[in-house]
């Protein structure tokens, strides 16, 4: 007989690809419920017997995304809901908030790849990210991780980026930093006094220019400022 079960991840399971990895799992097993990300990690609910349920928390624990790092996790029964369908249903914030941050992640080598295919849509672009790879950490301004809780809540994302972030079957599905150059993240050189010199890719030639006059370029990241030189100029580096 089927019932309702709610299982309760907690750990490292926001900004990891989580809730896809979930939505995947359970349209396999054709359950139906829902997930979704509140202040004290992932919740999750389906129409299931007690085996079946077991044996998909089972499946999640053994085999989570792999950026995830899973510290506990619940199961057990509720009353009983009946659901026609499984979706990724809006995050939940309330006021206590028991969920580990997720660090930035450096680029995967599966974008690495996609930047140097010039027939790419993201080829050169320096912004390239997927739900394996990019910042966390550094864009979150609150909890439950989601696009509207960090700092790309203001980069509408263009209509192809939009069909990826809401294809099931795509990596970028639910992928909270997805941007591409046709909806990108602007780049910008200033002087150290506020005025313009260049934006876009362009901006990359003059900052080489800057370095070989012996000129010092501070690189805003996601995480703070660069200072960089060229590292074989000795006045430069004093």
């Amino acid at each position: 007989m089927l019932t309702t079960f709610h299982i309760h991840i907690q750990g490292i399971v926001q900004g990891v690809g989580f809730r896809p990895f979930v939505f995947k799992l359970a349209k396999i097993n054709n359950f139906n419920g829902w997930v979704n990300n509140s202040n004290d990690g992932v919740h999750i609910e389906i129409n299931a017997t007690k085996s079946e349920a077991k044996s998909f928390h089972n499946s999640i624990i053994k085999e989570p995304p792999e950026l995830a790092k899973i510290t506990q996790s619940k199961l057990y029964e509720i009353e009983q809901i009946e659901y026609t369908n499984f979706e990724i249903v809006r995050s939940e914030s309330n006021d206590k908030t028991n969920v580990l941050l997720t660090p930035d992640f450096g680029i995967c080598s599966t974008c690495r790849s996609e930047i140097n295919k010039p027939n790419n849509k993201r080829y050169n672009y320096a912004f390239t990210t997927c739900i394996n790879c990019g910042p966390r950490f550094s864009i979150i301004s609150k909890l439950p991780y989601d696009r509207e809780s960090t700092t790309m809540d203001s980069f509408e994302m263009c209509e192809s980026c939009d069909n990826e972030y809401n294809n099931p079957q795509n990596r970028r599905y639910y992928s909270q930093t997805n941007s591409c150059p046709k909806c990108s993240i602007k780049l910008s050189l200033l002087k150290s006094d506020g005025i313009l010199v260049n934006e876009g890719e362009t901006s990359l030639n003059d900052i080489v220019g800057f370095w070989n006059e012996g000129k010092i370029v501070a690189i805003k990241g996601v995480g703070g400022f660069l200072l960089t030189c060229d590292a074989t100029n000795k006045d430069a580096i004093e």
